[in-house]
């Protein structure tokens, strides 16, 4: 049994963002695990030891900040789930939570769960990027949509290298990893728009190498993310 545990589900859903934990649950139940999931919010408890995986989602910057403050009476239990080699993956601005400080708008620094060695800064204004990326978890290339307020400081390992961005600003690397903790500020949603990193990561939280899906859904997501790309390799020619 795979159990994974969802936070703040209400809260951090922008973009489709809960669509990731949708898929990656079906990929593992048709490669044949069981799979359980479970939520918890603001005012609710999880036992997250009781848990193989943590996956936090994107929120506005308003809602992020709140479930961060809710988020603190599970740092202790949290650091320890990490520490035991459960994995937790983190998309959009909830990068923020697993990291070292958050600063808001008003310059107020608060406290992240210490999992990732990242200092993050909310900005006053937004930016939109689309992006072309490397990962070793794939055997694809990763497409993906930066639509951030935050400024990410990291001192660790990228989660992935960047190929091509269409931002003016130049981008080497996007993301965090730290043994089994992943975190990105890709939304959109991030594990849907892209099946080959879909498959690497049900690999490794399911702790099995398995052929990756020819179901239809799959093969659809899979095409969708050819047209993407190539409209980006496009782009990076031009």
């Amino acid at each position: 049994m795979i159990k994974i545990a969802v936070a703040y589900g209400n809260l951090l859903n922008m973009y489709g963002d809960y669509a990731n934990v949708d898929v990656l649950v079906r990929y593992l139940r048709e490669a044949g695990f069981l799979v359980e999931t479970s939520f918890f919010s603001i005012n609710s408890y999880l036992d997250l030891s009781a848990h193989d995986m943590l996956y936090i989602g994107a929120g506005t910057e308003r809602r992020m900040l709140k479930a961060l403050e809710d988020f603190k009476r599970f740092f202790a239990e949290l650091r320890a789930f990490s520490n035991d080699g459960k994995f937790v993956l983190a998309t959009g601005n909830s990068v923020a939570l697993l990291g070292r400080s958050v600063t808001d708008y008003g310059g107020i620094t608060r406290e992240g769960a210490g999992l990732l060695d990242v200092d993050t800064a909310l900005m006053s204004t937004r930016t939109y990027s689309e992006l072309v990326l490397h990962s070793n978890m794939s055997k694809t290339p990763v497409v993906g949509g930066l639509n951030t307020s935050l400024t990410i400081t990291s001192r660790e390992q990228p989660f992935f290298d960047v190929v091509y961005t269409s931002a003016r600003t130049p981008l080497k690397n996007e993301g965090a990893l730290k043994r089994t903790v992943f975190a990105t500020e890709l939304s959109g949603p991030l594990l849907v728009r892209n099946p080959g990193l879909l498959h690497g990561f049900a690999e490794l939280v399911s702790d099995k190498k398995f052929a990756q899906s020819n179901e239809l859904w799959v093969q659809n997501a899979a095409e969708s993310q050819r047209r993407v790309l190539l409209k980006l390799q496009r782009k990076m020619k031009g």
